[in-house]
Protein backbone atom coordinates (compact mmCIF):
# COMPACT_ATOMS: atom_id res chain seq x y z
CA UNK A 1 0.00 0.00 0.00
CA UNK A 2 1.29 3.22 -0.92
CA UNK A 3 0.42 6.17 1.20
CA UNK A 4 0.36 10.24 -0.23
CA UNK A 5 2.48 12.06 2.23
CA UNK A 6 0.53 15.45 2.74
CA UNK A 7 2.23 18.09 1.05
CA UNK A 8 2.61 20.91 3.86
CA UNK A 9 5.36 22.73 2.86
CA UNK A 10 3.41 23.02 -0.60
CA UNK A 11 1.44 26.15 1.64
CA UNK A 12 2.18 29.95 1.55
CA UNK A 13 0.79 33.04 2.48
CA UNK A 14 3.15 35.94 1.90
CA UNK A 15 3.80 37.99 5.49
CA UNK A 16 4.01 34.68 7.78
CA UNK A 17 6.80 31.87 8.43
CA UNK A 18 6.01 28.13 7.16
CA UNK A 19 4.02 26.18 5.38
CA UNK A 20 0.43 25.08 5.88
CA UNK A 21 0.49 25.34 9.97
CA UNK A 22 2.55 28.56 10.33
CA UNK A 23 5.45 28.56 12.40
CA UNK A 24 5.23 24.84 12.76
CA UNK A 25 5.46 23.26 9.43
CA UNK A 26 8.41 24.56 6.88
CA UNK A 27 7.31 26.50 3.96
CA UNK A 28 7.70 26.56 0.54
CA UNK A 29 10.56 29.40 0.32
CA UNK A 30 13.15 27.98 2.38
CA UNK A 31 12.38 24.63 1.32
CA UNK A 32 12.24 25.61 -2.91
CA UNK A 33 15.91 27.29 -2.13
CA UNK A 34 17.40 24.30 -0.12
CA UNK A 35 15.83 22.04 -3.63
CA UNK A 36 17.31 24.93 -6.03
CA UNK A 37 20.38 24.18 -4.25
CA UNK A 38 21.01 20.60 -3.98
CA UNK A 39 20.21 21.08 -8.40
CA UNK A 40 22.52 23.40 -8.61
CA UNK A 41 25.04 21.25 -6.78
CA UNK A 42 24.10 18.04 -8.46
CA UNK A 43 24.79 19.49 -11.62
CA UNK A 44 28.32 20.83 -10.84
CA UNK A 45 29.03 17.77 -9.76
CA UNK A 46 27.95 16.18 -13.55
CA UNK A 47 24.92 14.30 -12.04
CA UNK A 48 22.14 15.61 -14.04
CA UNK A 49 19.49 13.33 -13.29
CA UNK A 50 19.93 14.31 -10.28
CA UNK A 51 20.03 17.94 -10.87
CA UNK A 52 16.77 18.09 -12.80
CA UNK A 53 14.97 16.10 -10.26
CA UNK A 54 15.98 18.56 -7.27
CA UNK A 55 14.99 21.19 -9.88
CA UNK A 56 11.90 19.72 -11.04
CA UNK A 57 10.21 19.72 -7.01
CA UNK A 58 11.83 23.13 -6.82
CA UNK A 59 9.80 24.04 -9.67
CA UNK A 60 6.85 22.36 -8.65
CA UNK A 61 6.78 24.09 -5.18
CA UNK A 62 6.77 27.60 -7.20
CA UNK A 63 4.02 26.77 -9.48
CA UNK A 64 1.78 25.88 -6.53
CA UNK A 65 2.03 29.44 -5.71
CA UNK A 66 -0.33 30.28 -8.97
CA UNK A 67 -2.98 27.91 -6.98
CA UNK A 68 -5.22 30.29 -5.01
CA UNK A 69 -5.69 27.38 -2.12
CA UNK A 70 -2.11 27.01 -1.68
CA UNK A 71 -1.36 30.75 -1.54
CA UNK A 72 -3.71 31.44 0.82
CA UNK A 73 -2.72 28.37 2.93
CA UNK A 74 -6.77 26.75 2.20
CA UNK A 75 -6.52 23.31 3.37
CA UNK A 76 -7.95 21.30 0.11
CA UNK A 77 -8.05 17.07 1.51
CA UNK A 78 -10.89 16.16 -0.74
CA UNK A 79 -9.95 18.10 -4.26
CA UNK A 80 -9.56 21.33 -5.92
CA UNK A 81 -11.78 22.80 -8.36
CA UNK A 82 -9.17 25.66 -9.76
CA UNK A 83 -6.51 22.34 -10.13
CA UNK A 84 -9.44 20.03 -11.68
CA UNK A 85 -10.32 23.00 -14.18
CA UNK A 86 -6.62 23.63 -14.85
CA UNK A 87 -6.12 19.72 -15.68
CA UNK A 88 -9.21 19.90 -17.66
CA UNK A 89 -8.83 22.84 -19.79
CA UNK A 90 -4.88 22.56 -20.37
CA UNK A 91 -4.83 22.26 -24.05
CA UNK A 92 -6.17 26.07 -24.45
CA UNK A 93 -4.34 26.95 -21.16
CA UNK A 94 -1.04 26.13 -22.54
CA UNK A 95 -2.01 28.42 -26.20
CA UNK A 96 -1.94 31.79 -23.60
CA UNK A 97 1.22 34.07 -23.81
CA UNK A 98 3.45 34.24 -20.78
CA UNK A 99 4.34 36.88 -19.69
CA UNK A 100 8.12 38.46 -19.00
CA UNK A 101 9.08 37.94 -15.55
CA UNK A 102 12.22 39.85 -14.11
CA UNK A 103 15.08 37.43 -13.12
CA UNK A 104 15.54 36.93 -9.17
CA UNK A 105 18.62 35.69 -7.21
CA UNK A 106 17.38 33.51 -5.43
CA UNK A 107 14.55 30.25 -6.19
CA UNK A 108 12.10 31.68 -2.96
CA UNK A 109 12.14 35.39 -4.58
CA UNK A 110 10.16 33.89 -7.09
CA UNK A 111 7.49 31.64 -4.81
CA UNK A 112 7.48 35.21 -2.78
CA UNK A 113 6.45 36.89 -6.12
CA UNK A 114 4.28 34.56 -7.35
CA UNK A 115 2.37 33.79 -4.11
CA UNK A 116 1.84 37.47 -3.66
CA UNK A 117 0.40 37.69 -7.14
CA UNK A 118 -1.99 34.98 -6.82
CA UNK A 119 -3.47 36.39 -3.27
CA UNK A 120 -5.49 38.82 -5.47
CA UNK A 121 -7.52 35.47 -6.45
CA UNK A 122 -10.37 33.81 -4.11
CA UNK A 123 -9.42 29.79 -2.95
CA UNK A 124 -12.60 27.35 -3.06
CA UNK A 125 -13.15 26.69 0.37
CA UNK A 126 -15.44 23.96 0.44
CA UNK A 127 -13.11 21.35 -0.24
CA UNK A 128 -11.92 20.36 2.89
CA UNK A 129 -13.99 18.02 5.23
CA UNK A 130 -15.34 21.44 7.27
CA UNK A 131 -15.51 23.76 4.12
CA UNK A 132 -18.08 20.23 2.76
CA UNK A 133 -20.07 20.28 5.51
CA UNK A 134 -20.70 24.43 5.75
CA UNK A 135 -21.61 23.80 1.79
CA UNK A 136 -23.96 21.12 2.12
CA UNK A 137 -25.18 23.43 4.78
CA UNK A 138 -25.45 26.25 2.26
CA UNK A 139 -23.04 28.45 4.45
CA UNK A 140 -20.31 28.36 1.46
CA UNK A 141 -19.95 28.69 -2.03
CA UNK A 142 -18.12 26.95 -4.66
CA UNK A 143 -16.18 29.32 -7.26
CA UNK A 144 -18.36 29.27 -10.00
CA UNK A 145 -17.11 27.74 -13.69
CA UNK A 146 -16.37 31.81 -15.13
CA UNK A 147 -14.75 32.63 -12.33
CA UNK A 148 -12.04 29.71 -12.21
CA UNK A 149 -12.09 30.21 -16.22
CA UNK A 150 -10.40 34.10 -15.27
CA UNK A 151 -8.55 32.62 -12.74
CA UNK A 152 -6.77 30.07 -14.66
CA UNK A 153 -6.52 32.81 -17.93
CA UNK A 154 -4.45 34.81 -15.34
CA UNK A 155 -2.16 32.56 -13.56
CA UNK A 156 -1.18 29.54 -15.52
CA UNK A 157 0.79 32.09 -18.04
CA UNK A 158 2.06 33.63 -14.59
CA UNK A 159 3.67 30.33 -13.43
CA UNK A 160 4.75 29.79 -16.56
CA UNK A 161 7.25 32.73 -17.12
CA UNK A 162 7.98 32.36 -13.08
CA UNK A 163 9.03 28.74 -14.16
CA UNK A 164 10.44 30.08 -17.21
CA UNK A 165 13.11 32.19 -14.59
CA UNK A 166 13.84 29.55 -12.51
CA UNK A 167 15.38 27.45 -15.37
CA UNK A 168 17.51 30.45 -16.49
CA UNK A 169 18.52 30.97 -12.64
CA UNK A 170 19.04 27.67 -12.83
CA UNK A 171 21.54 28.31 -15.79
CA UNK A 172 22.88 31.04 -14.86
CA UNK A 173 24.10 29.87 -11.54
CA UNK A 174 24.88 25.98 -12.25
CA UNK A 175 26.51 26.21 -15.31
CA UNK A 176 27.13 30.08 -16.60
CA UNK A 177 30.59 29.81 -15.83
CA UNK A 178 30.60 26.32 -17.52
CA UNK A 179 28.28 27.44 -20.44
CA UNK A 180 30.87 30.14 -21.25
CA UNK A 181 34.14 28.15 -21.83
CA UNK A 182 32.28 25.20 -22.74
CA UNK A 183 32.99 22.61 -20.05
CA UNK A 184 29.63 22.37 -19.10
CA UNK A 185 28.19 18.76 -19.25
CA UNK A 186 26.08 18.30 -22.32
CA UNK A 187 22.96 17.83 -22.33
CA UNK A 188 21.68 14.88 -24.47
CA UNK A 189 18.49 13.04 -24.86
CA UNK A 190 18.80 9.37 -26.16
CA UNK A 191 18.54 8.30 -29.18
CA UNK A 192 15.36 6.18 -29.04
Amino acid sequence: MVLERPSLTHFYRPGLPGGLVSFLTPGPRGRADRLFAHAVEHYREGRLAAAFVQLGRAAHLLTDMACPMHAQRTVHMISDSFEWYVEGNAGFLETLPVPPVAARGRASELVEDLARQTQRFVPDTTNSPWGRLLWKAGLRRKIPVPVLSDQARQLIPLAAGHAAALLRLFLRQAAGDAIAVGTAPVLETPAP
